[in-house]
């Protein structure tokens, strides 16, 4: 299934186009867990 959508993108697009929005979406999705853990921390400071 995602394979399928993967093959896909990478037709429409040149591959290196599909690497850099991979790469981007990566850091991006790492990024959102680092400020949710920023977060969760702050929270939990504020509530002890």
């Amino acid at each position: 299934m995602e394979y399928a959508v993967l093959l896909n993108i990478i037709m429409k697009f040149p591959l290196k186009i599909v690497f850099l929005k991979l790469l981007h979406l990566k850091l991006y999705m790492q990024l959102n867990t680092l400020e949710v853990m920023i977060h969760l921390k702050i929270i939990v400071q504020l509530k002890l």
